[in-house]
C-alpha cells in the first residue's frame, strides 16, 4: 500500500505528514468439521487446515475457536510452509483454542509434525492436546528427518497454556517442542515424546534454544540421546513444575543445559540417564530453589552432575541412586565448574564404585564445592568408603556432615556438626508442593545455623525463617532445607489467621477470616468432645482453603497470597500431625 502525502504549506514553511493506514481489524476464524480439507475457503465448510491458511493471508493478530472433535491430518507432502500439506504452517500473529485438551485433539497421523510457526510471529495455542505428530525419516515415501515432533517455533513467540502435548516422534532434536524463539508453557502436560529414537536427538520433551518459561506444568516419559524431558540453550526458568520419568541415553535424564537454567518450586524425580540422572549441567549456568531432586537414577550423578557454575538454596536431594560414583551430586571440580549449596538437605542417596578408593553418596566433591547450613547426612556407598561425602568440600560454615569417612571439610568449620544423626524425618510434601526432610524433635539442625540468616528469608516450603524451633526463646534459622516449628495448638493457628492482612485472602477478606475461625471453633469443640478424628477431619478440609496460589490457585482457596498460604498450610499441618492425623 502506498503512503499518502499531506502537503501542507505555511509561512513559506512545506509539512509534509505521512497519513498511516489504520491496522487491519483481527479476524475471527471458527472451524466447523473435523476432516482435513484444504480447498482454499474457510466459509460455514471450514477445517483447522483451511482456517489457519486463511489466517496466514490476513495481515494482524487473528483468532480460531477449534470445537470438541478429534482432527486427524491427512493432507501428504513435508517441507512446504504454506499449510497447504503435512503440518499446519503459522505466517502471521494467531490465537488457536480449543475446548480442553480432553476434547479439542489435532492427532498428526504420523505424517508430519502438527505445527510450524514460521519466522518472527505470536502464536498463542491453549486448550488443545497435539499428538501422534512425526518428523522421523521415512524410507518408503523418502521423506528426510526434521526437527519438533509436534511443534516448531522457527524464531516466533509461542505460548501454550492448558494443553497436552503427547506421543509425538522426531529425528532430531525436540521430540515434542523444538523452540528457536521464545516460549512459554503454563498449565500444560508434556509426556511420552521421543527424540532422535535415542540415539540422535535432544530434547525428548522439549529443545529451546532461546528465551522459555515453563510454569505450572508436566513434564513425564519423554525420552532423547540427550536432555530426556527437557534440553536447554539459552535461558530457561521452570517453576511449579514437576518432571519426572524421563529418561537420557547420556546425559541429563530430566535436564540437560548447555545455557542458563533456573528451577524454582520444581520436583525433579523418578528420571534416568548415563550421568545427571536428574540433571546435567554442561559448563554452564544452573540455580536451584526451594526444589526437590528425588528418586533418580544413573551411573555417574543420579540427582545432578555438574560440569559448571551451580547454586542450590532451599534443595531436599533425596533417594538418588548411581551405579558408580555420585549417588546425590556428581562434581568434577574443574577450572570452569563451581558449586554452592545454601540451607540444602542431601540424605538418602547411594552410590557405589571402588574408582581410586572413592565411593560416593552425594557427590565428588571438588575444591569450588561449598556448603553453608547444609545436612549431609544418611547417605550409603554400598562399600562402606566415603557414604556421605568424599573429596574436599569447603565449608562456609553450619553445616552437619553425619559421617566424614573419605572426605575432608575444610573452610570455616565455625558450627559444624559432625558424627551426628540429624534426626530426619522421611521425604514428605510436609505442606508444600515440593517433599522435604522434616526435623524431628530433638534433631540436632534445629536452630543451629547461621547467625546470618537469613537470608535465605523462607524454608524449601516457604515458610519465614528464622522460628524459634527449641522453644528457648530465640528465634536461629535451623540447618537445612527444613525450618522446624513448635507445637502447634488451635490457638496459635487463630493468631496466624487474624494476623494476616485483609489482602491475604480473596475478595470479602474480612468474612473469608471469619469463617476460617468458625471453623477452627469447631475444632476446638470437637477435641473438648474428644472426637479427634472430627478435629482432624475439619482441619483437612480447611486445608484445602490454601492449597493452591499463583497460577496453581482455584475457587476453593480462600487465602491467594502465597506466603500467608505456606505459613497456614505448615501450621494446619502440623496441628493434624500433633493430633495423630
Amino acid at each position: 500500500m502506498k503512503t499518502l502525502l499531506v502537503v501542507l504549506f505555511f509561512a513559506g514553511l512545506i509539512l509534509i505528514s505521512p497519513v498511516l493506514p489504520r491496522s487491519v481489524a483481527a479476524a475471527a476464524f471458527p472451524v466447523t468439521k473435523v476432516e482435513d480439507t484444504a480447498d482454499g475457503a474457510c466459509d460455514s465448510d471450514c477445517s483447522l487446515r483451511e482456517a489457519i491458511i486463511a489466517s496466514n493471508t490476513l495481515p494482524g493478530s487473528d483468532t480460531i475457536e477449534v470445537p470438541a472433535g478429534t482432527y486427524l491430518l491427512s493432507v501428504t507432502g513435508r517441507y512446504e510452509d504454506a499449510g497447504a500439506t503435512g503440518d499446519l504452517d503459522i505466517t502471521d500473529d494467531l490465537t488457536i483454542t480449543g475446548a480442553g485438551p480432553d476434547l479439542t485433539i489435532v492427532d498428526g497421523s504420523d505424517l508430519d509434525r502438527i505445527v510450524h510457526v514460521v519466522g518472527p510471529h505470536t502464536v498463542h495455542i491453549s486448550s488443545v492436546a497435539l499428538r501422534n505428530g512425526n518428523t522421523r525419516a521415512d524410507a518408503f515415501t523418502g521423506d528426510q528427518g526434521d526437527r519438533g515432533g509436534s511443534i516448531s517455533n522457527a524464531g516466533g513467540t509461542l505460548g501454550l497454556s492448558n494443553s497436552v502435548i503427547t506421543s509425538n516422534l522426531s529425528e532430531g532434536d525436540g521430540g515434542g517442542i523444538v523452540s528457536e524463539g521464545s516460549l512459554t508453557l503454563t498449565a500444560s502436560v508434556v509426556s511420552n515424546n521421543d527424540a532422535g529414537d535415542g540415539s540422535s536427538g535432544f530434547g525428548g520433551g522439549i529443545h529451546t534454544n532461546g528465551i522459555a518459561l515453563i510454569m505450572n506444568s508436566v513434564i513425564n516419559s519423554n525420552s532423547a540421546n540427550d536432555g530426556g524431558g527437557v534440553l536447554v540453550i539459552g535461558t530457561a526458568t521452570i517453576s511449579q513444575t514437576t518432571l519426572s520419568g524421563n529418561h537420557s541415553e547420556l546425559i541429563g535424564g530430566a535436564i540437560d543445559n548447555f545455557g542458563t537454567a533456573i528451577l524454582m518450586e520444581t520436583t525433579i524425580d523418578g528420571n534416568s540417564a548415563l550421568a545427571g540422572g536428574g540433571i546435567g549441567n554442561q559448563e554452564s549456568t544452573l540455580a536451584i530453589s526451594n526444589s526437590t531432586i528425588s528418586n533418580n537414577v544413573a551411573d555417574i550423578g543420579g540427582g545432578v552432575a555438574s560440569g559448571g557454575q551451580a547454586t542450590l538454596t532451599n534443595v531436599t536431594i533425596s533417594g538418588n541412586q548411581a551405579a558408580a560414583d555420585g549417588g546425590g551430586i556428581s562434581y568434577p571440580g574443574s577450572i570452569l565448574s563451581g558449586m554452592h549449596l545454601t540451607n540444602a538437605t542431601i540424605s538418602g542417596n547411594s552410590a557405589d564404585a571402588d574408582r581410586d578408593g572413592l565411593s560416593v553418596s552425594n557427590g565428588d566433591l571438588g575444591d569450588l564445592f561449598s556448603l553453608k547450613n547444609t545436612i549431609v547426612a544418611g547417605n550409603v556407598d554400598t562399600t562402606g568408603e566415603a557414604p556421605d561425602c568424599t573429596g574436599n568440600p569447603v565449608s562456609n560454615g553450619y553445616n552437619l556432615v553425619q559421617d566424614l569417612t573419605g572426605c575432608s571439610l575444610g573452610g570455616d568449620t565455625i558450627g559444624n556438626i559432625t558424627g551426628h544423626d540429624p534426626l530426619l524425618g522421611p521425604l514428605s510434601v510436609n505442606g508444600s508442593t515440593t517433599s522435604t526432610h522434616a526435623l524431628l524433635s530433638g534433631s540436632p539442625a534445629i536452630d543451629t545455623g547461621s547467625s546470618d540468616c537469613p537470608p535465605p528469608a523462607t524454608d524449601q516450603r516457604g515458610i519465614l525463617r528464622p522460628v524459634d524451633g527449641n522453644g528457648d526463646g530465640i528465634a536461629v534459622c535451623d540447618i537445612g532445607a527444613f525450618e522446624s516449628q513448635p507445637v502447634i495448638t488451635t490457638s496459635q493457628l487463630k493468631e496466624a489467621v487474624t494476623a494476616l492482612p485483609a489482602t491475604a485472602f480473596k475478595t470479602g477478606g474480612n468474612g473469608v477470616r471469619a469463617a476460617m475461625l468458625s471453623i477452627l471453633g469447631d475444632v476446638d469443640q470437637a477435641l473438648a468432645s474428644g472426637d479427634t478424628a472430627d478435629a482432624i477431619d475439619l482441619l483437612r478440609n480447611l486445608r484445602l482453603r490454601v492449597d493452591g496460589c499463583g497460577s496453581a490457585r482455584d475457587r476453593n482457596d480462600w487465602v491467594i497470597e502465597c506466603t500467608a498460604q505456606a505459613q497456614l498450610r505448615a501450621l494446619i499441618d502440623a496441628l493434624i500431625d500433633s493430633l495423630g492425623g
